[in-house]
């Protein structure tokens, strides 16, 4: 009969076996020298191997190993299948892994939880009160000696109170030893894994019929490995869970009165002397809302070669160039006011103008001598990315549960262009909002998002008959994204030379490496590749003469004319400038194609006609560059926008850009 070994795991202690962990043979008639009662239940049963080595398992296993592949290497020798040699090896060095992970789990099973230091944590929150109140006095009093002592003492007591929860979860004495141990195990576990995958990637090309026993090896291998792992993470209190959630709650309610304070320490610090009193400028730029500071004044400090300086809501740059410069907001009605008495340089607007708006200026229209594109942006909407949602359609009732922004805020003000703002929902927004409440469709802007949005964007379709499109420099460069927008750089009717030196810059290569590094989508033109759908490309055929189109890349504008004129409108007008160029450089052996597009008023042979009359309006222009460019119209087909309102018909009216090659 085989003899049977253990250790005493007795918790308290009180068997001298138990703090010896001697090990124990099994024999007729002995005896606890504790005469424990319980002494069975407490057992921990130790293998033949290590009983019969004294504990020296290890050592036998080695021994074991050893021979085995001294073995295993005569049988290699002798002409043997060298893949199951090498599983065999593997294997050998398993049992003993196997043997360990056991024992682990025995001894990890034996202990205690930790127990609630109730005296520290309430230690703990008398000192968050006491610093709270602290710190209440000296704001009060306003002293800055005292603001910054308990601001450093509350830096410390946070601290604490991250350690003292981080206490309530240690694991009990002794244990750290058992996790240390388990840690070293999970990695020879893993260097078992990773030399029979290696092992099983030979066999795979030299030895197919054998990659089937490997699997199965790695599979207990894996199996393994997960005991090991859970061993290897420090556990848990095992006592009362109630009593521990209602404790840690304590301490983070304590915690976050601290942080709460400590923000409003951290506003009380004075700020740095400005560069120069407002009332000083020279250079003045408004925008409404937070534009001012996203967009304007990053291109005010590029111009004047300064560094800009918030003071509250205002920028201020203090130019050697160009003198003293400042941005602050204002509303539309009141910069244009300020912009027509002179009190303002430059006025920003990313909203659309009324005409009391410019009445004030003492124009009907605008036109490109007192406003000019220099940026654009768009609203988008932001989803959990476990969100089923993928797609809005707009003008519809069936709007998922909407965070539209809070009132006053830049989401709510572009919100309220779309028609949205109105629309029931909470006044959460953007990407923190999307990822905190799966259920909802958080509104973001554009600039705000970047490249490692974590939110997923969801495509937007202005009507059923649109295409459904995400928001990207592409779509909002051209406006077919329906929620993209313009912001306008407007000046007075005779404007400085300065002014007119901050819109040329603005619009300018430099300019617009700005306005990309700000997160707006820049006015530079690029090329958009990809499938063209059938229709496109007989029209590009039939404007070119030819049967075929070997290559046909749209480019990134899109120009817009007036309702039922073939003028063009702003942006359009600047993107003709910039076209021969681009052209030249970038496509010198294409043929350039305007197709003509309008919104659906009118009859469809009416509609063909001025589509084409307005893609000739373009190629003339574009020839008088010399140019070579062609044109057609397609009517009202493939509508980028609604053509229930007159915004979205505004959007249908437009001329395509196309370089291709017969």
């Amino acid at each position: 009969m085989i003899p049977k070994y253990f250790r005493c795991s007795d918790p308290t202690g009180k068997c001298p076996l138990s703090v010896s962990r001697e090990l124990v043979k099994l024999e007729k008639g002995w005896q606890c020298p504790c005469d424990n009662s319980e002494c069975e239940q407490l057992r921990e049963p130790a293998s033949f191997v290590d009983g019969a080595s004294g504990g020296r398992s290890g050592l036998v296993y080695g021994i074991g190993g050893a021979v085995l592949g001294f073995l295993l290497l005569l049988l290699f020798l002798s002409g043997g299948n060298p893949h199951r040699e090498k599983l065999v090896e593997l294997q050998s060095r398993f049992a003993p892994l196997e043997e360990k992970t056991g024992g682990l789990e025995g001894a990890v099973s034996s202990t205690n939880g930790a127990s609630v230091d109730e005296g520290s944590v309430k230690t703990f929150q008398n000192t968050a009160d006491s610093l709270v109140a602290q710190a209440e006095s000296a704001l009060r009093q306003g002293v800055g000696g005292e603001v910054t002592s308990v601001s450093r003492s509350i830096d410390e007591q946070i601290g604490n109170g991250q350690r003292l929860k981080q206490s309530l979860n240690r694991p009990d004495s002794g244990s750290g030893v058992q996790v240390a141990e388990a840690k070293q195990l999970v990695m020879d576990i893993q260097l078992l894994q990773e030399e029979t995958e290696a092992a099983m990637e030979v066999a795979m090309v030299e030895s197919v019929e054998d990659v089937a026993a490997y699997e199965d090896f790695e599979g207990q291998i894996g199996q393994m490995l997960g005991r090991a792992r859970k061993i290897a993470v420090p556990r848990a209190s095992s006592g009362d869970s109630s009593v521990l959630n209602s404790t840690t709650k304590r301490i983070d309610d304590s915690i976050a009165k601290l942080s709460k304070v400590k923000e409003r320490l951290s506003s009380f610090a004075p700020a740095p002397e400005s560069p120069f009193n407002p009332d000083e400028a020279e250079f003045v730029i408004g925008a409404p809302g937070k534009l001012g500071a996203a967009l304007g004044a990053p291109i005010a400090a590029a111009w004047g070669g300064g560094e800009a300086f918030q003071l509250s809501e205002l920028q201020m740059i203090d130019s050697a160039a160009k003198g003293k410069i400042l941005v602050k907001p204002v509303t539309l009605e009141e910069g244009f006011r300020l912009l027509s008495s002179g009190e303002l340089s430059i006025l920003l607007s990313d909203q659309p103008v009324s005409e009391s708006e410019l009445a004030s200026l003492g124009v009907t229209q605008s036109s490109r001598s007192i406003a000019e594109v220099i940026a654009l942006d768009a609203l988008t909407f932001l989803a959990h990315p476990d969100n089923a949602i993928d797609s809005i359609e707009l003008g519809t009732s069936s709007l998922p549960p909407l965070g539209i922004g809070a009132v006053g805020s830049e989401v709510r003000r572009q919100a309220n262009r779309f028609g949205l703002g109105s629309l029931e929902g909470s006044d959460v927004s953007g990407e923190s909002a999307a990822l905190a409440e799966p259920d909802i469709v958080a509104l973001g802007l554009y600039h705000n998002e970047k490249a490692n949005l974590r939110a997923k964007r969801l495509t937007v379709k202005a009507s059923s008959e649109a295409a459904a499109l995400k928001p990207s420099p592409f779509t909002i460069a051209t406006e077919d994204y329906p929620l993209s927008y313009r912001v306008v750089a407007w000046t007075r009717q005779k404007p400085s030379a300065e002014a007119l030196s901050f819109v040329k810059f603005a619009t300018s290569d430099a300019g617009q490496e700005v306005v990309a590094e700000t997160g707006f989508v820049d006015l530079r033109l690029k090329p958009m590749q990809g499938n063209v759908a059938p229709e496109i490309l007989a029209a590009l055929g039939a404007a070119l003469g030819v049967d075929r189109i070997s290559s046909a890349v749209r480019l990134s504008t899109n120009l817009r004319f007036e309702t039922g004129k073939s003028d063009l409108d702003l942006k359009a007008q600047a993107d003709l400038e910039r076209l021969p160029r681009y052209v030249a450089r970038s496509y010198p052996s294409h043929k350039v194609v305007i197709l003509g597009f309008t919104d659906s008023v009118g009859t469809e042979e009416t509609n063909r006609r001025l589509s084409i009359e307005r893609a000739e309006v373009v190629a003339t222009e574009l020839r008088k560059s010399q140019v070579d460019t062609r044109s057609t119209g397609l009517g009202p087909a493939f509508p980028v926008d609604t053509n229930a309102t007159e915004e979205g018909k505004a959007k249908n009216r437009r001329a395509e850009v196309w370089v291709a090659m017969p």
